[in-house]
């Protein structure tokens, strides 16, 4: 397999919290930081719909994850005719979905452009023009408001997003949310809901599948040098469980297995991080919190153990954080491990700024030995 070219570049224009912000001098590993709603996790969406495979189900999953909208069940009737509003309107400044609001991501040539608008369509799906249109009025007048998206640059493509989450293609068909594109890359949007034993075990599985075991044990014995051995009891990863129960490792020593638990949380989260870094080989991993459940005497292992992994598999890394201890640990690592500082960017987001501040290793070292505040 050849190895991916890394992304350089992001470009976001008209995204929630982050009116315009260029994030380019990109590296293999990058972590993002700034203060509270300054737009680090809308950057790390925005990468998400560059590279997802179904531009509908990303943007239902970070609706989702947000907290903005609950998925109804079984394809419903109620979840059917569901505004495009309900799912959609948090991509927009001030959370309005109204006709003519657009927003558009840029990358460079490996993620392509994205744009979205909200248009207005008549029962027979054909564009109408009615700027300002909001939801209620569109139902009162007999139209209906859609998400317009227009792909650029790796695979040309634009179709509506229409009522229940459906697409509609530009002949007239009609698709499930999940519809796919031809032409993607690998990505996984890691926040807390990941870190439940039930998506770990769907992790593990595909990692068993394609014999990459190996790789998730040696990333853990960053942290517990006697793991031999990992395993997923059937049965025991459902959400209703402790958020714990469910996994067990084998030690170096010990006759029985101990559950995973038992080791503390630092390593159950490098199991996430390691099992996410091995599905994601030659895509891109994006992690909201990184350094969340990790104590700060490890921060500097993690991410010797995030960089490497990350050169070894050919993934693109791009994580934010709001903790000085984390930003001490990539620090650490530039200063002592230079051959993977060098695959390190750091970015401080500012709100008042439409371009990001990079630091490569050599200024991320030499700000914090000069205790420089850079969150």
């Amino acid at each position: 397999m050849g190895v991916r070219q890394n992304v350089d570049l992001v470009e976001i224009d008209k995204f929630p919290f982050v009116q315009r912000v260029l994030a380019d001098n990109l590296a293999r590993v990058n972590l993002f930081v700034g203060e509270n709603n300054c737009g680090k996790t809308s950057l790390l969406e925005a990468i998400r719909l560059l590279a997802a495979d179904s531009e509908a189900g990303a943007i239902l999953s970070i609706a989702a994850q947000r907290g903005e909208f609950a998925p109804g069940g079984n394809g419903n009737s109620q979840s059917a005719s569901l505004p495009v509003s309900s799912f959609a309107s948090h991509l927009f400044g001030g959370h309005s979905f109204e006709a003519g609001k657009y927003l558009e991501i840029a990358g460079d040539d490996c993620l392509g452009v994205l744009r979205l608008s909200v248009a207005a369509l008549d029962e027979e799906n054909h564009p109408v023009d009615a700027p300002g249109t909001k939801e209620e009025d569109a139902v009162v007048i007999g139209i209906k408001l859609a998400l317009y998206v227009e792909r650029l640059g790796v695979e040309d493509a634009d179709f509506w997003i229409i009522p229940g989450g459906k697409v509609l293609t530009m002949n007239g068909n009609t698709t499930s949310p999940r519809f796919r594109r031809k032409k993607s890359i690998r990505s996984l949007f890691a926040g807390s809901d990941m870190f439940f034993p039930s998506e770990l075990a769907r992790l593990w599985d595909d990692v068993l599948v394609s014999r990459r075991d190996g790789e998730v044990r040696s990333a853990m014995r960053v942290l517990e040098p006697r793991l031999q051995d990992i395993a997923f009891l059937a049965g025991n990863t459902d959400r209703s469980n402790s958020p714990r129960t469910g996994i067990v490792v084998a030690l170096e020593g010990e006759k029985r297995r101990v559950p995973l638990g038992s080791l503390g949380e630092g390593v159950y989260r490098l199991l996430a991080l390691a099992l996410a870094l091995s599905w994601c080989r030659g895509g891109i991993l994006l992690l909201d919190e990184i350094d969340t459940g990790l104590h700060y005497s490890v921060m500097g292992n993690v991410w010797r153990m995030v960089v490497k992994t990350a050169i070894d598999l050919d993934v693109n890394v791009f994580a934010t954080t709001h903790s000085y201890d984390c930003i001490r640990g990539l620090a650490w690592l530039c200063e002592n491990h230079p051959e993977l500082g060098e695959q390190v960017s750091l970015h401080k987001i500012d709100r008042s700024r439409d371009h990001s501040v990079a630091c490569d290793a050599e200024r991320i070292v030499r700000t914090f030995a000069n205790g420089i505040e850079v969150r």
